[in-house]
């Protein structure tokens, strides 16, 4: 699957794509099915046990409150096989900078100028640059399996991603981004959704917002406008 469940922006064409067609969501715009081409999208909460929803070509306004903050698409690629996979389809915006912060004050910020968000529902975890990322684990005092006692998840502190060039902050709490996990002898480990990432040779600045992210908010992809908005 590829980018937000198999529904990318651009014609993907890469040997690491699963797609050997044209997607669904192209194939609906070329024949015009769509009242608008885009489509929204909110994940289904694991805490509540609400059901998730896919909804092409509208919104549902039942499903967030407010005024969605809107972001025009990045155009960044790669020539790196790892980094294409994630930036080709599309869905990606400017990064402007993470954080973490108890009680609404930041202990540490962390510029991402330069550097592009992707989304992708194929990918569960935060990919972060190793510095900050591994700065962030050691902080949280996770191990080398990025795990942390599940008795400290509440004490541990929000992670904040700020996006677009205005940096317009995203906070996710302890039981967005560290997730239980039941283990075959019935105990159970909390795993800190951070995944590493090296640098690509070329020189490609990005980071992957997966699901994890996804999660926490009501989303829009908007292919006409070429932005992203979400609440």
């Amino acid at each position: 699957m590829d980018s937000v469940l198999g529904l990318p922006r651009l014609e993907v064409n890469d040997p690491l794509s699963s797609l050997r067609a044209a997607s669904p969501f192209h194939n609906m715009i070329k024949r015009g099915l769509l009242p608008k081409n885009l489509f929204s999208l909110k994940l289904s909460e694991k805490a509540t046990h609400r059901a998730g929803e896919l909804l092409l070509g509208g919104v549902n306004r039942d499903l967030y409150h407010g005024t969605l903050k809107t972001f025009p698409v990045s155009a960044m690629d790669s020539t790196d096989r790892i980094a294409r996979y994630f930036l080709s389809p599309g869905w990606q915006v400017d990064a402007h900078s993470t954080a973490y912060r108890f009680d609404g004050k930041e202990i540490a910020n962390f510029t991402l100028d330069g550097y592009v968000a992707a989304f992708s529902i194929a990918f569960p975890y935060l990919q972060l640059p190793r510095s900050i990322g591994r700065n962030i684990l050691d902080y949280l005092g996770a191990d080398g399996l990025h795990q942390v006692e599940c008795d400290r998840r509440d004490s541990l502190p929000d992670l904040v991603f700020n996006l677009g060039r205005d940096g317009v902050p995203f906070i996710l709490k302890p039981h967005d981004y560290i997730r239980r996990q039941p283990q075959w002898d019935w105990s159970t480990t909390c795993q800190v959704e951070i995944s590493l990432q090296d640098e690509p040779e070329d020189g490609t600045k990005y980071i992957t917002l997966g699901s994890v992210f996804l999660a926490r908010w009501y989303s829009v992809f908007d292919y006409d406008n070429a932005q992203i908005s979400r609440k």
